[in-house]
């Protein structure tokens, strides 16, 4: 291990493990039963050695401390742990931000709401039988039947995601059309002009897959929005991003958080350790998030 990669270990994920175990063991912070914050933060040290920037430079070299710091106290406060695939963490300029997917949505929705018992997403595909309904303003799914010959990338008509607090549910529906509006505004842009999915790009060969990726990230962030939960669960997850936040609302969140100079700036507590605070913003608006 390099001089510099030790130096990172002690001044950056020794001391965020040694943070959050006085949280742990005062009570200040109630983790999931079965998560363990140590095994996520050496998940991470693993992970973020082998991760570059855009300039193909290390980033826990690129990259400033206090903001290495934030990104592992927020996957820690949301219960995220990296090598389940539950969040990323990108460099945008010299600040390593922390990416929910949407298996890290899913996860925290059922954190900041303990009523959910089931979260399920499906899409339609042309010739299914789909009917849904409208009850007290909820949509419910009345019936969806799919056949074998239905299922293709070039079919898919819709995307669902439906939340259940026993036998209360409320479904997300976001028809293709919806959804390729999402995928424009995403800087990668696999939407053409007249509306079809650029050939080779990562939505024509995994249409499925990035179709349920927006719509459950959009179905979880209404949850995480209006959860009264006032825990530090709620307040990471809604100053962080999701799969579905474009660069570019990232970079310009980032510069202003920087401008402020108060969520990276370091508060020193009663040992001396430094420590991070942020403030909590509203998750930005549904929009898609390149493929990592």
């Amino acid at each position: 291990m390099s001089n510099q990669l030790a130096e990172v270990k002690k001044e950056v994920f020794d001391v965020v493990s040694e943070s959050i175990g006085r949280y742990v063991r005062s009570g200040e912070i109630a983790l999931p039963e079965k998560y363990s914050f140590g095994n996520a933060i050496k998940s991470a040290w693993l992970i973020l050695q082998e991760t570059t920037d855009g300039n193909k430079k290390p980033v826990l070299e690129a990259c400033t401390n206090p903001s290495i710091i934030n990104a592992l106290q927020q996957m820690v406060y949301q219960g995220l742990s990296p090598d389940k695939k539950q969040c990323y963490f990108i460099a945008f300029g010299n600040i390593l931000t922390l990416i929910r997917s949407y298996f890290g949505s899913i996860s925290v929705a059922k954190r900041v709401d303990p009523t959910i018992t089931d979260i399920c997403y499906d899409v339609v595909y042309k010739g299914d039988t789909f009917k849904y309904e409208k009850r007290r303003g909820k949509t419910i799914i009345a019936e969806h039947k799919q056949q074998l010959d239905n299922i293709g990338n070039n079919n898919i008509i819709a995307a669902y995601c439906s939340i259940f607090r026993g036998d209360d549910e409320t479904t997300f529906i976001m028809t293709m059309e919806e959804i390729k509006a999402a995928w424009k505004k995403s800087k990668m842009n696999p939407v053409t002009d007249n509306g079809t999915i650029k050939a080779g790009s990562t939505h024509a060969q995994y249409t499925k897959d990035m179709a349920i990726k927006t719509v459950v990230n959009h179905a979880c962030k209404y949850v995480i929005n209006t959860s009264d939960d006032g825990s530090l669960v709620l307040d990471a997850a809604l100053c962080s991003y999701d799969e579905t936040t474009p660069r570019e609302t990232v970079i310009e969140d980032e510069i202003r958080e920087n401008a402020n100079t108060v969520d990276l700036d370091f508060e020193q507590n009663d040992s001396e350790t430094p420590e991070m605070s942020f403030t909590t913003e509203a998750a930005p608006d549904e929009e898609d998030f390149p493929n990592f």
